[in-house]
């Protein structure tokens, strides 16, 4: 008997075309009929995306070329008789979805993402696996797998897991390369955009720097690539072990501002993963079963506690100042505030349902749900100044996720669903049931005054324009998100319980006159700004193309702006803590 070993030959022959022309070798011994299947989800994308839609062309011999029976038994999966000794599965893989989770190919790059070009063999995904390209002339390959000696483009897997867990990167890419803790790391970028790579390589070390220090001991990989998409319109980014794939906007590398939100804190999200989810991760996110869902009320953990993490160690970085850090934190309170569905929906549920929810909203999707990114992020927030204002900043959330990593490093076992709260209360000395109860298990409002108070910080609210200088005033909240369509105000999202849903008006109409004058995307908001509290104001507006009229009343609600300021009196152990927790002083800047 010869142990099996599956190779997966992958062609990039008319890039053009985004195909991708793959074999699966098959080499060793195996049961008489194997079956194949292709995985229907990637790990850190909680959706099902069918990835076994983009195969055809399916063909199956022996290792002599003799053709072998195939059959295709499920929607992601094929049995191969006669596979005794070997065979050759060739496939093609439609490759033209520019996102982190998809495979894509064009003339400019090629990128493989495994989950959805690779099948495994059941019964065999222990086997190890080797991957050889074929790229055109100047074509390069990057990715997390070990190297073949003496084979360029080749690399190898210890078992399945590992080959899905590294994408792979081709093209005629820019990169760069550091060193930290004495592990190599690399940038990859492909596509456009100005890019100020010697400012890049050295943020995003400064990233890694911090974010190694914050978990303590040697980092827990050989070396680390960073692969960027820098495409229009990209956005997003996906966790491996010791590497990620970041889709980056072409035009956001700047002003800072925009770099500082879109980039360094999506690369410091990311990075943080290689230990929460990649190592920690809860007891149904590993083993995968990539065949189905793998559900779990901890994603507001794993998901939303990095969020949290993302900014606040780019601020420890000394890569965003404490203000602009605050402004963010200000702006998530106020996009939380705007959501009715944290009114309906907990932190628990939203990491459940996300298979079914969160990946695939619609417009009526803020009024029954919450991001367990956005809230899970300010349950952070509030864990961590909760735990150090109990504890006098002798306690906080990096003890309680230092804890976690030292657990993993001691069995690699996952956690229970219970275990994240049990953990943080042993860590803390606390009793932190009524915490979690509030926040993390119910949709009750969340008290962030009561939490800034002791670090010497409040939570304020005016009216969006009230003070602008151009005179424009504030805009009265008539509960819609629009779009432009045809120069006229598609309404895109209706808020429950606005004065808008009251009106009869609901997402997909169209408004086109207010008090019989037209209105346009350019004017709508002016015309509501000249309108007083308790006016009633007649809409004219398209719904399936039938012209139709709703009155609306205009009730005392404005937009608004949110800030965290600091409080001017503030004592020496609120200054200390907040000291300790942002890692600087606020210094001047705050004001």
């Amino acid at each position: 008997m010869t142990s099996p070993t599956i190779r997966y030959e992958i062609a990039v022959r008319d890039p053009h075309r985004h195909f991708f022309d793959v074999a699966l070798v098959a080499s060793g011994n195996y049961d008489d009929t194997a079956e194949l299947r292709m995985p229907v989800w990637s790990p850190g994308s909680y959706l099902i995306r069918e990835y076994a839609r983009n195969v055809q062309d399916v063909e199956v011999t022996d290792p002599k070329g003799r053709p072998l029976n195939v059959e295709k038994v499920s929607k992601n999966a094929w049995r191969v008789d006669g596979a005794a000794n070997g065979f050759v599965f060739r496939y093609r893989i439609y490759a033209n979805e520019p996102n982190v989770q998809s495979p894509h190919l064009d003339d400019s790059h090629g990128f493989i993402h495994p989950p959805a070009v690779c099948p495994w063999i059941v019964g065999y995904t222990s086997a190890p696996c080797e991957v050889r390209l074929e790229l055109p002339e100047g074509w390069r390959s990057a990715t997390g797998l070990e190297p073949v000696p003496g084979r360029p483009n080749a690399y190898f897997a210890a078992d399945y897991d590992e080959l899905l867990d590294c994408p792979i990167e081709c093209g005629d890419f820019v990169d760069v390369s550091f060193t930290v803790r004495r592990r190599p790391h690399r940038i990859v970028i492909s596509g456009g955009g100005v890019v100020d790579m010697k400012s890049l390589k050295r943020e995003t070390r400064k990233i890694v720097e911090t974010t190694i220090d914050f978990w303590g001991g040697a980092p827990p990989y050989k070396h680390y690539t960073f692969i960027f998409h820098v495409f229009p319109g990209s956005r997003g980014g996906l966790e491996h072990r010791n590497s990620t794939v970041l889709g980056i906007d072409t035009h956001a590398f700047h002003p800072r501002k925009k770099y500082e939100d879109q980039v360094l804190t999506l690369v410091a999200h990311e990075f943080f993963h290689t230990w929460s989810v990649k190592r920690i991760r809860p007891t149904s996110l590993g083993p995968f079963d990539y065949g189905q869902e793998n559900y779990t009320r901890l994603l507001w953990v794993f998901e939303g506690i990095t969020s949290y993490y993302d900014h606040l160690l780019v601020v420890r970085a000394g890569l965003m100042p404490v203000k602009r850090y605050f402004g963010n934190l200000a702006d998530f309170i106020g996009k939380l505030h705007q959501t009715p569905g944290r009114l309906r929906q907990s932190l628990a549920e939203s990491s459940f349902d996300t298979w079914i929810k969160f990946y695939r909203q619609n417009e009526n999707s803020p009024n029954a749900i919450v991001s367990y990114y956005l809230k899970g992020m300010l349950v952070g927030l509030l864990l961590d100044l909760h735990v150090r204002e109990k504890t006098d900043g002798r306690v906080s959330l990096d003890d309680i996720m230092r804890e976690l990593w030292g657990r993993f490093r001691k069995d690699g076992a996952g956690i229970e669903e219970p275990e994240f709260e049990s953990i943080a209360a042993d860590v803390s000395g606390l009793d932190l049931r009524r915490f979690f109860k509030r926040a993390v298990h119910s949709a009750d409002e969340l008290d962030f005054n009561a939490a800034l108070r002791p670090f010497g910080l409040r939570l304020t609210t005016k009216r969006k324009g009230e003070s602008s200088e151009n005179g424009d005033g504030p805009t009265p909240w008539i509960g819609v998100e629009t779009d432009a369509r045809d120069n006229a105000v598609a309404l895109r999202i209706v808020y429950e319980d606005s004065p808008a849903e009251r009106a009869g008006l609901s997402a997909g109409d169209v408004v086109v006159a207010m008090d019989g004058y037209r209105v346009t995307p350019d004017s709508f908001k002016s015309r509501l700004r000249a309108l007083d509290p308790g006016r009633t104001v007649d809409l004219a507006y398209f719904r399936r193309d039938r012209l139709q009229q709703a009155t609306m009343k205009i009730d005392r609600t404005f937009e608004t702006d949110v800030a965290i300021e600091p409080v001017p009196d503030a004592g020496e152990r609120a200054r200390r803590m907040r000291d300790a927790w942002l890692g600087s002083a606020l210094g001047t800047e705050a004001g």
